[in-house]
């Protein structure tokens, strides 16, 4: 009961869901309504159930037309197969609903105008969700194959500038099939407007992610990788390389070496950031 109780009281709604739903029921499309509220609350309790089985702490799910966004107190730092089945958790919600409704039609329970206006809307919302925009599930799938590749700093920004570009030739496929809904430009304006503030706030989410990094003492890295570093270079510099998933140590070119440890603590506690690699030694 605690946990329905703690559930309950992180779920939100978007006020653009509100909006599009007041459309809705205006224009007559009272159990498209419902039936949208349930299917994205189902996506979004398997982003949740997934979370809480890794131990991911949810501080907020918000609901909108297209899906939801489950806000987690984690800055990139947990494991990225953990992110990834977290993220799948929720599409994956998607094709039991689809067979579940393909069972209660065959059943007699509920009509086929009602079944196929279920699996239509089902169908929509999940491919909505995989379309590699920041923040659906797609933009994130697009991060976590980048955060594979590259550091997080430079996986961050390939992230947001790749979304950007799906988000324009979403709206230019808008302009030319549907120009006149009303409910799919309020969804892009909420998408456009999320996505210049993800890009604006990248710095802050790198130093976050360092933060975290930094006060987790505990955390075990299932690989190290080792770069060659200037002694001129400043401590601030090489954050720029740190990976996900990854312990780093850094090898100076005058035989010295350092690790991601000291050089976090260079920028958090003793406020060095600015000084160079071979100044720490002094």
């Amino acid at each position: 009961m605690n946990s329905i109780i703690n559930l309950l009281k992180i779920v939100k709604v978007h006020p653009l869901f509100w909006v599009i739903a007041g459309l809705g029921i205006m224009t007559g499309y009272f159990k498209v309504v419902i039936m949208i509220f349930m299917i994205v609350m189902i996506h979004e309790m398997g982003h949740y159930i997934a979370a809480r089985f890794f131990k991911w702490k949810v501080t907020k799910i918000m609901l909108l037309p297209f899906g939801g966004v489950a806000e987690l107190d984690e800055h990139g730092n947990k494991p990225l197969k953990e992110e990834l089945i977290i993220i799948l958790a929720g599409p994956l919600q998607h094709v039991w609903m689809i067979g579940f409704s393909f069972l209660l039609y065959k059943l007699g329970v509920v009509s086929q105008v009602t079944y196929e206006l279920f699996l239509f809307h089902n169908t929509v919302i999940l491919i909505f969700n995989l379309l590699p925009i920041w923040p659906l599930d797609g933009g994130k799938l697009i991060l976590i194959f980048t955060s594979y590749l590259y550091p997080f700093k430079k996986a961050l920004s390939i992230a947001l500038i790749s979304s950007a570009f799906c988000l324009l030739a979403f709206a230019t496929w808008t302009i030319i099939s549907y120009p006149l809904q009303l409910n799919v430009w309020l969804i892009i304006s909420f998408l456009c407007f999320t996505n210049v503030f993800a890009y604006r706030q990248r710095n802050y989410t790198l130093i976050r992610f360092l933060m975290e990094r930094y006060y987790d003492k505990e955390r075990i890295f299932p690989k190290t990788k080792a770069f060659a570093v200037k002694k001129s270079a400043k401590v601030s510099a090489t954050f720029s390389w740190f990976y996900r998933d990854v312990f780093h140590i850094f090898i100076v070119n005058n035989g010295k070496k350092t690790d991601e440890r000291e050089l976090l603590k260079a920028h958090f506690s003793d406020k060095r950031s600015n000084c160079t690699i071979d100044d720490l030694f002094m």
